[in-house]
This record gives C-alpha cells, sequence and structure tokens, in this order.
C-alpha cells in the first residue's frame, strides 16, 4: 500500500484538488494508494480567538451565514466523496502502530514544508512519527518560498531528509536550497493539479452546482489582499467591457465586482474558472488552474513571489506576473500560442509519471 501525507482537509481550494489530482495521478498509473486522514486542526465554519482578524472575519461569516455553511458542506462533501483515505486517526502514535510495515510513503503536494519565522516543521510531514526508516519519497513538495531556516528546524530538515530516498520539490528555489544546504539531490516537477488532463478537469466540474452568470465573464480569485487586484479587475473590465465575477472564502469581499459568489466548494471552483474568459488571482493554484484551461491569468504577485513566478516561467507566461497593473492593455492583445503552453504541460506529465514508475514501481502509460 502506498500511502499519501498532504493537506487534504483543509478547506482551501488549492489544497483539496491537488490532493484530489496527486490521487488520481497514481490510481491512473494502478498505484493502490490512501490518503492518511490525520490533521492537526479541525475545520470549522466560525474561527477560535478575539484579535482583531479574527473578530471581523467571524462577523463577516456571520453577516453571510447560509452561503458560507453551503462552502463548508461543498468542502466535506468532496472530501469523502471524492478523496480515498485511510481511517481518520487522532495521533501520530496510532498511525505508527496501524499502517502495514511494508508501508510506502509518498509526502506531497503544497507547502508541506514551510517554516516562517516562529514555525516549526511539521512531525507529521516530516515524518518524524516513523522511529525507523520507511519507504518514502515526496512529490513536488514546497517550503512556500520560506528559505531561510531557524536553528531547531535546520537540524529537523536534517534528520528528516535521511528518511527520503527521492526529493522531489515545486520550485526551482527549493531544489537549489535543499542542494546548497543539505547537499540533497531533488528534482523539480509540477503541481499535482497539471497531472490531470483539462478535459477530465472539465468532466468533473460538470458535477458543480451552476450559478446564473453571463457566458463571459472575468473571474477573480484573492486568496491574499493586494491593492492591485481592484485596480486590474476595474481595468480589465473597462478594456473589454465585460462583467466581473469574484470568488471569496470568506463571508463578505472588499473588492467590488457584479457577481460575489460566496458559496463555491471546490467543484464549483474548477467549473467558474473553466468558464472564465479572463483569471485575476492573487493565488498559486488560481493561477494554475487558469493557465490549464488556457485563459488569460493576470497574476497579482505578492512580496514573496517565487512559488508563482516559478510555475509562470516554467509555462512560459511569466509576462503575466504583475506587480502593477500599467501592461495589462498590452498583454490583452498578446496572442498566446497554448499549443506551446499545453505542450510543456504534457511534458511535464511524462516527467512525473516517470518519476512514479522509477520510485513506486508504477505501471508506465507513456
Amino acid at each position: 500500500m502506498i500511502y499519501t501525507l498532504t493537506f487534504h482537509h483543509a478547506h482551501n481550494y488549492g489544497a483539496m484538488l491537488q490532493a484530489y489530482a496527486l490521487q488520481q495521478a497514481l490510481f491512473k498509473l494502478n498505484i493502490n494508494t490512501e490518503i492518511i486522514d490525520y490533521y492537526d486542526t479541525e475545520e470549522t465554519i466560525f474561527i477560535k480567538g478575539f484579535d482583531r482578524w479574527t473578530v471581523h472575519y467571524n462577523l463577516s461569516v456571520l453577516l453571510s451565514y447560509s452561503r458560507v455553511k453551503r462552502a463548508y458542506k461543498r468542502f466535506e462533501e468532496f472530501n469523502k466523496k471524492y478523496l480515498v483515505t485511510t481511517d481518520h486517526f487522532d495521533t501520530l502514535d496510532a498511525i505508527k502502530d496501524k499502517l502495514e510495515p511494508l508501508s510506502k510513503f509518498v509526502v506531497g503536494s503544497d507547502q508541506l514544508w514551510k517554516c516562517p519565522p516562529g514555525a516549526r516543521l511539521s512531525k507529521f510531514f516530516s515524518l518524524a512519527f516513523l522511529d525507523q526508516y520507511k519507504d518514502a519519497i515526496t512529490y513536488a513538495v514546497s517550503m512556500g518560498g520560506y528559505h531561510k531556516l531557524e536553528k531547531s528546524n535546520y537540524s529537523e530538515f536534517q534528520t528528516m531528509l535521511r528518511k527520503f530516498s527521492h526529493v522531489s520539490v515545486r520550485e526551482k528555489s527549493t531544489c537549489e536550497f535543499l542542494s546548497n544546504e543539505f547537499g540533497i539531490k531533488t528534482t523539480q516537477h509540477i503541481d499535482p493539479v497539471f497531472l490531470i488532463d483539462k478535459e477530465d478537469w472539465a468532466t468533473l466540474a460538470e458535477k458543480a452546482v451552476r450559478y446564473s452568470l453571463p457566458k463571459e465573464y472575468i473571474v477573480c480569485y484573492e486568496l491574499v489582499p493586494n491593492i492591485l487586484t481592484q485596480r486590474a479587475l476595474d481595468k480589465l473590465k473597462i478594456l473589454t467591457g465585460l462583467q466581473t465575477v469574484v470568488i471569496t472564502r470568506a463571508g463578505v469581499s472588499k473588492l467590488k465586482s457584479d457577481y460575489v459568489i460566496k458559496d463555491a466548494g471546490p467543484l464549483e471552483f474548477v467549473r467558474l474558472l473553466k468558464n472564465a474568459t479572463y483569471v485575476v488571482t492573487t493565488s498559486f493554484h488560481g493561477t494554475a488552474f487558469g493557465n490549464l484551461f488556457n485563459k488569460k491569468t493576470f497574476v497579482i504577485l505578492p512580496n514573496n513571489s517565487e512559488r508563482m513566478m516559478s510555475l509562470l516561467k516554467l509555462l512560459g507566461t511569466e509576462c503575466f506576473g504583475l506587480r502593477n497593473i500599467d501592461t495589462i492593455d498590452e498583454l490583452l492583445a498578446i496572442d498566446i500560442n497554448y499549443e506551446t503552453v499545453n505542450s510543456k504541460i504534457l511534458k511535464e506529465q511524462i516527467r512525473s509519471q516517470r518519476y512514479f514508475v522509477e520510485t513506486l514501481g508504477a505501471e508506465t502509460l507513456v
């Protein structure tokens, strides 16, 4: 049995969809796999705490409670219907006691090794709960752009890396960091959402709830607030004459648009991006799905933009990474060769399949 360790229960579009995509990619290679159902934090509609941000968030949820509750339900339904998981584990010791002696492990994808200042490396995603060596690999793990480790995390990284026979990461900078700091040979692989063909994603999206929207529209998913997002959305609306649709996970979005979607689950998220004419986003997986569906995707770059730029450069669409809106009219006029983009995605799919064949003994399809 191959067990996967990833963010699979977080009510985050990218986290849940990449978990689904990786599992489907392994299934297509005739790999018997389950996601280990363990998580530190239970997903709830409201967040505990009394700081200013938490109070504001909970108030916004309360004002749109019925729609936010629908979104919560759709995430839970997607998790139960589309992800194959183990029984739930409450502790790491319980995982160690129950798993088969000859199990193999795949850690990935997403920001599983993200360690900003003050944070510690996850004992789960570092396999710290396993006393002895197990047969383990990673796939497209990300450090979230945080490549300056505190001393405690540095030693934990050294211990962790010895547990993996092969290390695959998502960003080029992480390859360079692990090689320079730890002498580890790594391979860069694309995010799992690209391992599923866009036609298969489109088929899955047909199961989503349908919203009453114009045939053509600009969709915006702002995960990280940025003052440029509204400006980009407004400028695109003026230049194209299209109406705007904002997807928001919190109850109230500060963005002004013609339509606000507050109850989208993972399926609805995919469908909204698939059917859009243009995409505006501050999200990594918003960037991923926009390009996967061959949409002109205007990426509002955060301060720590390495994750998004690494992906855009891989696909050859790095000119759409924006730190200002001055070039939007020029970008609208650009004729993107999506045949080239799609060929790059196919090349990465093949590389990933071969990696699984080499490391897991999978049956190759290429």
